[in-house]
């Protein structure tokens, strides 16, 4: 075996929340690197935490409580890389902000409009005359 052997012995995808993202560490003249305690999730093991430092790739800043794609070594849980390339961009989260927000707005207006009908055909059923008058 290398000295350095960097090949996972039993690699698995899995997923990784972001726990904690203790910012920016970077020092003039050096690589920018991003210290993560991740929670990892793979099929058939127990989600476990770990700490990784990183350097993302550039717009793919990662946020807490984001999900990351991420392939662990299952002979060495510790190993985790992330997937840059699958992870979602700052554009990509800002669009899916913006469209949650949105969903929610129209599911706001929905309950309103439902709460007003209900409202309303409550109050006509309490009037005297109406169909649904108690007599």
């Amino acid at each position: 075996m290398a000295l350095f052997d960097r090949k996972m012995h039993d690699p698995v995808p899995a997923v990784a929340r972001v726990v904690d993202n203790d910012g920016l560490k970077s020092l003039p003249g050096k690589a920018i690197h991003c210290p993560l305690d991740l929670m990892v999730e793979a099929e058939g093991m127990s989600a476990y935490m770990v700490h990784v430092t990183v350097r993302p790739k550039t717009g793919k800043w990662p946020e807490i409580n984001q999900l990351l794609p991420v392939i662990l070594d299952r002979s060495n849980p510790s190993r985790v890389e992330i997937l840059w390339d699958q992870a979602p961009s700052l554009q990509d989260k800002v669009q899916m902000r913006r469209a949650g927000r949105l969903d929610a707005a129209k599911q706001a207006v929905t309950e309103a409009e439902f709460d007003v009908q209900k409202n309303a055909s409550s109050a006509n059923e309490s009037m005297p005359g109406s169909c649904g008058a108690a007599r």
